[in-house]
């Protein structure tokens, strides 16, 4: 079996609305699994941290003063193989009113899921802030920002390991595949 992307990526937001309450969220964000001689690697999926669940956006939406504007598989970041490695994640979320702290841990910024058997490595982790007056702020690995209302933080999660190399066709006549 290929790795999976082995990130937890831990996100906790908080800030002060524009009356003054203030407000928190925490939520693991998902990537993916690395694929197999048997399968594909799962999109989307809580590799290393069995007991983790999805957040609803709608309950984010209710709690905090938040839209998430993109949740979605990051398609393509698996990586590619025999069996292509499980898609990571991708979540945009823009802070509506007042102030607040972002605080971001992932993993997989640099080094990739690498693949299994001649299987290619999945993409790495990315996060991002594209702040109201049009500057991009990456972030590292392990990150504390400051935002304001307006401001979009985009988080994409690495992709698992692809399965077995995908060999030139040698023959006038290939047996026929099945493609997925």
């Amino acid at each position: 079996m290929a790795p999976h992307a082995g990130v937890a990526t831990v996100l906790a937001l908080s800030g002060t609305r524009a009356d003054g309450r203030r407000w928190m969220l925490t939520e693991i964000i998902a990537s993916g699994a690395g694929a197999s001689v048997h399968a594909p690697g799962r999109a989307g999926v809580s590799t290393d941290v069995g007991n983790a669940r999805n957040t609803p956006v709608e309950v984010i939406e209710t709690e905090a003063p938040l839209r998430v504007e993109c949740y979605e598989i990051r398609r393509g970041s698996g990586g590619a193989g025999l069996q292509c490695g499980g898609d990571g994640v991708r979540r945009a979320y823009r802070l509506l009113e007042g102030q607040g702290w972002v605080a971001y841990r992932g993993e997989r910024h640099v080094g990739r899921a690498r693949g299994a058997r001649g299987g290619e490595a999945g993409a790495t982790s990315m996060a991002r802030v594209l702040r109201v007056d049009g500057a991009i702020e990456l972030l590292p690995a392990r990150a504390r920002i400051a935002w304001s209302a307006g401001d979009l933080l985009i988080i994409e999660t690495a992709g698992g390991g692809g399965w077995g190399r995908l060999a030139p066709i040698e023959s006038a006549n290939p047996p026929a595949r099945s493609c997925p």
